[in-house]
């Protein structure tokens, strides 16, 4: 049996009022479990030889001064994930499309239904009849969830049920662990942090964003865009590669070429979720959401 480990984090999930339009990104990566020891040891001696032990990877923590050595642990996540040791995948939602037709329920219990989602469909579970060996077993490790004790319980059952859904019957599927984790303690997930944090700070230009009084963005304003630009370009690489694709939309949904099997089989993928029977609306259009930016939010 292939026995695979799914790392996944959760960020942009704020919903306080602000001007995000791209929100509740999904990030995760999985690896098969006879590579974890060897892919973290690499990772824990890159941190030491670039003197970055003892602080845990993350966007929020990325300045001037440090963004130069988290590129290389960048770099080397890209080189793991262009020759197959890992697939990547994140999703996100935009706020043009809205649902008016959910319940209450629905809507209390949204980001735990896109995560279910998320991890049931971004890494083409339905397809790993593909795998060469008979069956597939996973672990899935989500960082620390940011919801009740009583809704993360009713989620952790969710995801061992996934084997059951209609569409995976048959597959020889079988979740062997949900743990709620720690990310000081496991590369993976620093690493899922460090990608949905800078796609979700570009897509939503505040990358563009000067300070009041200002008359230039801060340096580490300018440190993330070009940390950012280190992330997309490794993605647009192994797109290219893998697609045979010139151009990469940061902010589409990877095409899979005609065949839903490259669910499963594709390194890395974007996964921009447009719900069925949505709205648009306007208040979120580029034309009205940029004048805002302009006018609110200092942004050039």
């Amino acid at each position: 049996m292939k026995r695979l480990v799914v790392f996944a984090d959760e960020a942009w999930t704020d919903e306080s009022g602000h001007e995000d339009r791209y929100y509740r990104f999904y990030g995760g990566c999985a690896i098969e479990e006879k590579e974890l020891d060897r892919v973290n040891a690499e990772f824990f001696a890159l941190k030491e030889k670039l003197g970055l032990i003892g602080s845990e990877i993350k966007w929020s923590k990325v300045t001037k001064d440090n963004a130069g050595r988290i590129a290389q642990i960048i770099e080397w996540f890209f080189t793991l994930v262009q020759d197959g040791t890992i697939k990547y995948r994140h999703l996100f939602c935009d706020r043009l499309f809205t649902l008016d037709h959910l319940t209450e329920e629905q809507r209390d219990n949204g980001f735990f239904i896109l995560y279910y989602f998320f991890l049931k469909r971004g890494f083409g579970l339905n397809h790993c009849e593909y795998c060469p060996e008979p069956g597939v077993g996973i672990r899935f490790f989500l960082d620390q969830l940011p919801q009740s004790k009583e809704k993360r319980a009713r989620f952790v059952e969710f995801l061992k049920g996934v084997p059951n859904h209609s569409d995976l019957r048959g597959r020889n599927l079988l979740i062997t662990e949900v743990a709620d984790v720690n990310s000081k303690k496991h590369p993976l997930l620093q690493c899922c942090d460090l990608v949905i944090g800078a796609f979700g700070f570009y897509l939503n230009r505040r990358h563009r964003h000067i300070p009041a009084g200002k008359h230039r963005r801060a340096e580490t304003t300018v440190a993330k865009e070009w940390l950012y630009r280190q992330i997309y370009n490794a993605m647009r690489r192994i797109d290219a590669e893998q697609r045979g694709t010139k151009v990469f939309n940061a902010g589409e949904t990877t095409g899979l070429g005609g065949d839903n099997a490259n669910l499963w089989f594709h390194r890395a993928r974007i996964w921009k979720f447009e719900p069925k029977q949505s709205s648009r609306n306007v208040y979120w259009s580029n034309k009205n959401w940029l004048e805002r930016k302009r006018t609110r939010g200092g942004v050039s």
